[in-house]
């Protein structure tokens, strides 16, 4: 299991398993006992996330909030940093995008003459005139809506299995690591299929969640291979793993492009969602 991320003031402690790395003390041994982590990053540390492998911390760096570090197994790109390399030792989430001109926005949806030869996009993904490689390791130009920011600013994180999740201060919700499940919500599958032009099931770069684009959610909870998200108007949206009705919709069916409302909560004072798992 992946060691247990506990914040006692800015002080970050973990313990139990470190064979990827998790615990971000730069070894690969075990601790039994909380052990403080000496060598984090942030002036101030907001919010912590724990997957089975891997960790998430977010907070203030040279005072800017909402700053994001990953590290621990990376072999699905929950890591967030564009490989699937693994990490014994925090590093900051870049949310770099792709250069343009790419696929990303030459797509028949985006293609704009100021940015593309429109006479090459008429192809989504991999039969795209202007796709390469490179642009599966880079955030999408049009997924970067925070303004002149470097980063959007960062509220909540949250973590399954393999996979991550953040939650921005104006109500967007961000995923990427496994998507074996239709946990990350891939809603644009026009642009970006559920598997890959490569044929993988992930995402190693963080991924707006455009099928929810107008709600505005004030909270995330993940489980294994799914995930919820709490939006101002009460309304629970769901989408990934459901084999065992873990989406509340009355089925056992998988949601995996699009998330869907699975309730609306009428009381909306110090409401709070949990999953367990």
């Amino acid at each position: 299991m992946c060691g247990v991320t506990v914040v006692s003031g800015n002080d970050v402690y973990v313990v139990g398993y470190n064979d990827y790395g998790q615990l971000g003390l730069g070894d690969y041994l075990e601790r039994s006992t909380q052990t403080l982590m000496r060598q984090m990053p942030l002036e101030v540390t907001d919010a912590v996330a724990s997957g089975l492998y891997h960790n998430i911390i977010v907070g203030v760096k040279d005072g800017k909030r909402g700053t994001m570090y990953t590290w621990g197994r990376n072999t699905k790109g929950q890591l967030g940093h564009g490989n699937v390399v693994s990490l014994k030792l925090p590093k900051q989430v870049l949310w770099e995008a792709c250069k343009e001109p790419n696929s990303w926005v030459c797509s028949p949806a985006l293609c704009k003459p100021d940015i593309c030869d429109t006479s090459k996009c008429g192809e989504y993904a991999q039969h795209n005139a202007y796709y390469s490689e490179a642009d599966m390791h880079c955030m999408k130009p049009q997924d970067m809506i925070w303004g002149d920011a470097p980063y959007p600013n960062i509220v909540e994180v949250e973590a399954g299995e393999d996979s991550s999740y953040a939650l921005t201060e104006e109500g967007r919700i961000f995923s990427w690591g496994s998507n074996d499940w239709g946990q990350l919500g891939i809603s644009d599958f026009r642009e970006e299929s559920l598997a890959r032009p490569d044929g993988k099931y992930l995402r190693d770069v963080p991924m707006l969640l455009r099928s929810v684009l107008y709600q505005r959610f004030i909270q995330l909870s993940a489980g294994t291979f799914h995930c919820a998200a709490l939006d101002d108007m009460g309304q629970v949206w769901v989408w990934g793993a459901n084999a065992e009705g873990q989406l509340g919709m009355g089925d056992v069916a998988q949601r995996s492009q699009v998330p869907h409302i699975c309730m609306y909560i009428y009381i909306r004072i110090c409401v709070n969602i949990c999953i367990y798992t």
